[in-house]
């Protein structure tokens, strides 16, 4: 059996250990740190623009937070408190999400505002160390291990000067997925016993065969505000798929169950197709295969054939898999 509290001293060591040093040990060049950045943020589909301030780590900092990434997958929590997640877990992407709703007509899909600046850090912290505690091999906690791990934690996940969690530390993702699994999810779940449910990460999806009443949606919202978890309306969607497809996470769902790349996105991506075909230019042309492995993943998941539009995009791509030139 373990210490929690010297399990982390040792991941913390470990982060401080210079090149040179013997030690069996990793070894970075400088102590763990971070950067603001403000990042201007183009989405390679729609073209939208965002400026974003990112919170960069350095090596040593990646190396503790995959640490406690490591310690949140594999704590018995995770089963139930996770099991409604669907972003930052291995395996999953936008179109198993999406897979999952197939089947069902109405669609509420709410978008959280501001979801990381949102949290509260002494909630985050007691929901860390339930989930810490739930570790095999850990010993019992004692006052001396929670007040170890709050103190790791405002360190090097729960910055001061930041509100919430930081954008861009490696451990945000998991740990807002601790956050809304521990106090939203379960009671959530409660309410949609006849519909399905899932988030990707701010991103909350209900999907029902029958039309759910507008007490249900307010329940449904009234709950998120319970715990400061705001909701940008402008982003919330309450669809009848007979009446026309909706987009979640960027993926089209069509009533009956078909699946798609909205038509915006795939006259841009074969564009770039059009656009490495006449250039040759290698960086082109790994964007546009990168860009078609969108499509390709989503008629795999879904198992479908590609329609007309598809298919064409697709004879277009084989031309630029097919130059021997360009698989050099």
């Amino acid at each position: 059996m373990y210490k929690i509290s010297d399990f982390l001293a040792e991941l913390e060591r470990s982060a401080y250990t210079k090149p040179g040093e013997l030690s069996l040990r990793p070894t970075f060049s400088e102590p763990p740190k971070w950067e603001r950045w403000a990042i201007r943020d183009i989405n390679p589909l729609s073209g939208q623009k965002k400026v974003r301030m990112l919170t960069v780590p350095n090596e040593a900092l990646r190396f503790l937070h995959k640490g406690l990434i490591y310690l949140l997958r594999v704590s018995k929590k995770a089963s139930s408190a996770l099991h409604y997640a669907r972003g930052a877990r291995p395996g999953f992407s936008h179109q198993r999400l999406v897979s999952e709703h197939r089947g069902n007509r109405f669609f509420y899909v709410v978008d959280l505002k501001d979801a990381y600046s949102q949290v509260d850090h002494s909630l985050m912290i007691k929901i860390v160390i339930e989930f810490l505690r739930a570790i095999p091999h850990f010993e019992a906690f004692s006052e001396e291990d929670e007040a170890g791990v709050t103190i790791f934690l405002e360190r090097y996940f729960l910055l001061p000067e930041i509100p919430g969690l930081p954008v861009g530390l490696p451990a945000s993702p998991d740990l807002f997925n601790a956050y809304i699994g521990t106090l939203v999810n379960w009671r959530i779940s409660k309410m949609i016993s006849a519909g399905h449910y899932t988030h990707y990460l701010d991103d909350l999806v209900f999907s029902f065969r029958s039309r759910p009443s507008r007490k249900k949606r307010r329940e449904i919202r009234e709950t998120l505000k319970q715990w400061r978890l705001p909701i940008n309306h402008g982003k919330c969607q309450f669809k009848d798929l007979k009446k026309g497809p909706i987009v979640i996470t960027g993926i089209g769902l069509e009533y009956g169950g078909r699946m798609f790349i909205p038509r915006n996105y795939t006259r841009k991506i074969a564009g770039l197709v059009h656009r490495a075909l006449e250039t040759r230019d290698p960086h082109e042309i790994a964007r546009a295969r990168g860009m078609v492995g969108l499509v390709l993943h989503t008629l795999k998941v879904a198992r479908q054939v590609p329609n007309q539009h598809e298919e064409k995009l697709l004879r277009s791509f084989r031309k630029l898999q097919d130059d021997p030139e360009n698989n050099r």
